[in-house]
């Protein structure tokens, strides 16, 4: 079981720079992740609406297609409502990452206890977990006023998160089994 978290050690590596590295981008540029992302999400939720209006379409008879076709109307309209309220649904969006803060953050404790033995130091894992939680509290308390500082605190935890996973993965492939 240990060898075969060790092979996965390039995965765990490549997690650590590409979070790490997205925090670095938060924290600089916070408007462009913003609307970057909200654009993203809404070109998205617009393909998928497209695409289930397009098969609701094609597929006989369209009586039989009425839901898929109503489903991509909804997609549309909110892909709509995104693209034309990006501060909005970004609010929304955050609210959501909240929860997702907090979650994550008590998985990283669990996975960081259940792989004590490889990393050793495990504290830090834990430590990176309860800061995670503490973020996702400070956001839902509404602590930071405005998106801006949400994503640049956002982009600070992840940072750290990134930095942490980098150390656990050399760890892990560093670890005689």
């Amino acid at each position: 079981m240990n060898k075969h978290i060790q092979s996965y050690y390039p995965l765990f590596l490549l997690k650590g720079f590409l979070v790490a590295l997205l925090g670095l981008v938060a924290i600089f540029t916070p408007a462009l992740v913003i609307n970057s992302f909200m654009i993203f999400l809404a070109a998205v939720i617009l393909l998928v609406g497209v695409s289930m209006i397009v098969i609701g379409f094609k597929n006989k008879p369209i009586s039989d297609n009425v839901l898929k076709i109503i489903e991509g109307v909804i997609y549309l309209v909110f892909g709509i409502i995104i693209l034309k309220n990006t501060q909005e649904s970004a609010n929304v969006i955050i609210t959501i990452l909240t929860f997702l803060f907090v979650l994550g953050g008590l998985i990283q404790i669990i996975v960081s206890i259940a792989i004590r033995k490889i990393i050793q130091n495990e504290f830090l894992g834990i430590l990176n977990g309860l800061i995670t939680i503490l973020l996702g509290v400070l956001i839902w308390l509404d602590f930071v006023t405005n998106s801006f500082g949400t994503v640049r605190l956002i982009g600070l935890v992840l940072l750290v998160t990134g930095i942490i996973s980098i150390w656990q993965s050399m760890k892990i492939k560093s670890y005689n089994f």
